[in-house]
């Protein structure tokens, strides 16, 4: 029998499942004025700077160890160069609503990948039907036999590429960075710290001077950057540290009402009968594949725990 969380757990599980889920509406004002690579950057920048302040106040530092920092590298390419980027081009083609429900996949991608490419998990049936009904909640979204429906396909590849790099960036990390050691803050500091700087080297392709000053796009950027994922990444860990990854990872689900709220009640967005169909889909396949993915009492934390305890990632389905 578990025990029930706490209020803190729940206060955090709420606060981490708001912030992320807000961060599509951030990404579409951000939109309207930046292009998408100046988005990811701007993103990337402010969030690094902000857990290096708290880096600094606290009197932590950044890893040391080379090899760590290759990792990271690598980690911060998936994780957010990639992510961040394809999420703000997908932002310019299709409603959050549409982009909240694709992204809520992430799960249901990482499992099958870790299946593939991790030796020691084995793919189980809860697991295996999960991630069928996540990929049929997709294509009751896109319907592509009718035309694509209400979706933009190009859209859709994007925010798709957006989660599959993200549950590429989970898998990367489980077999490269199980056991890195420095605590939470440091790590994230470094990762996004270094996707700022691949960012960098892209933003020149990327960019281009706004047509007009829109006051809600740096608005958006600096909520999206400072907050969304900066604070929110020190959220998450404090989640995962008072509650456990299995409830962070919960989290999904919250953040899948939050954003599809925000993107009906604020920007004004519709709901079809594919869309919500879709999500119920996909949600259903989540609780599947999460529920038999869960640990039995007393067989310990995943590794899958420590990693997400470590990286400066958001929960799956945020990217």
């Amino acid at each position: 029998m578990t025990s029930r969380p706490g209020s803190r757990t729940l206060v955090l599980f709420v606060l981490a499942s708001i912030t992320f889920g807000a961060n599509y509406l951030w990404v579409k004002l951000a939109i309207d004025m930046f292009t998408p690579v100046q988005v990811a950057w701007g993103r990337s920048f402010l969030a690094a700077v902000t857990l290096l302040v708290v880096l600094v106040a606290t009197g932590d530092r950044l890893p040391r160890d080379r090899i760590v920092w290759r990792h990271l590298f690598f980690a911060a390419l998936l994780f957010n160069t990639i992510s961040f980027t394809c999420m703000a081009i997908a932002m310019t083609r299709i409603s959050t609503v549409q982009a909240s429900v694709v992204n809520s996949i992430t799960p249901l991608v990482t499992l099958a990948l870790v299946a593939a490419f991790v030796p020691l998990e084995r793919i189980t049936r809860g697991r295996f039907l999960g991630v069928v009904l996540g990929l049929v909640g997709v294509l009751v979204l896109v319907q592509p036999w009718a035309g694509w429906g209400t979706t933009d396909p190009w859209g859709i590849l994007a925010i798709g590429g957006a989660t599959t790099s993200y549950a590429a960036g989970i898998v990367y990390a489980r077999v490269k960075l199980g056991n890195v050691t420095g605590s939470s803050v440091a790590i994230a500091a470094g990762q996004l710290s270094l996707a700022a700087i691949q960012l960098t080297f892209v933003l020149p392709f990327g960019f281009a001077i706004p047509a007009s000053f829109e006051v809600s796009a740096v608005l958006g950027l600096l909520v999206l950057g400072i907050f969304g994922t900066g604070i929110g990444y020190i959220l998450q860990h404090a989640l995962i540290r008072s509650g456990g990854a299995s409830i962070a990872g919960d989290a999904t689900f919250l953040i899948l009402l939050v954003a599809v709220t925000i993107g009906i009640t604020v920007l004004g967005e519709p709901l079809t009968l594919t869309d919500g169909l879709g999500a119920l889909i996909i949600l259903s396949g989540l609780v599947i594949a999460t529920r038999s993915n869960r640990p039995r009492r007393g067989s310990g934390a995943p590794q899958s725990s420590v990693v997400e305890d470590k990286l400066g990632t958001p929960p799956p389905g945020a990217v």
